[in-house]
């Protein structure tokens, strides 16, 4: 991993541990609500695993070892070669999950804030992980430049 994979890693590492401090600081009990209906700032401790879903831990990490397997595979068939070495997206998903396993190692829970009704409570470094899985999803689904036999999808 290049200087650019560094410096993304720590910025989203720092940003989300100091967002969670200012809400353990500042929003105790209270909620703050940003939008009526949609969207609520609420400190919650999540003690579960997967969006604080209570699922159990051996389900937990049996997924968690097929996520990483799954990665170990496509890197080493190098469907990732083209997207990792220019874009900071692995940051985003290492540097969201290194700070909420620091949270759950330091704290004994992951400190999440952002509450929206139709789904659970979240923080921003889910936002982070999600986002960048997103992102290299669809670079690997749909980009122009892989040759065919390495694309999932072949385009018309």
């Amino acid at each position: 991993m290049g200087k650019k994979f560094l410096f993304w890693f720590f910025v989203i590492i720092s940003f989300d541990q100091g967002v969670k401090y200012l809400v353990e600081k500042f929003l105790f009990a209270e909620k703050i609500i940003i939008i009526p209906h949609f969207l609520i700032l609420e400190n919650v401790h999540n003690r579960g695993y997967i969006f604080g879903w209570f699922i159990s831990p051996l389900i937990y990490y049996f997924l968690l070892a097929m996520v990483f397997l799954l990665f170990f595979y496509l890197w080493k068939k190098k469907f990732f070669k083209d997207i990792v070495r220019k874009e900071i997206w692995l940051a985003f998903i290492y540097g969201g999950g290194i700070s909420n396993l620091a949270d759950r190692l330091f704290r004994g829970y992951i400190v999440d804030f952002i509450k929206v009704p139709f789904w659970s409570t979240f923080n921003t470094a889910d936002i982070f992980i999600v986002f960048g899985i997103l992102i290299i999803a669809h670079q690997l689904i749909f980009s122009s430049k892989r040759s065919a036999g390495k694309s999932f999808f072949r385009h018309p």
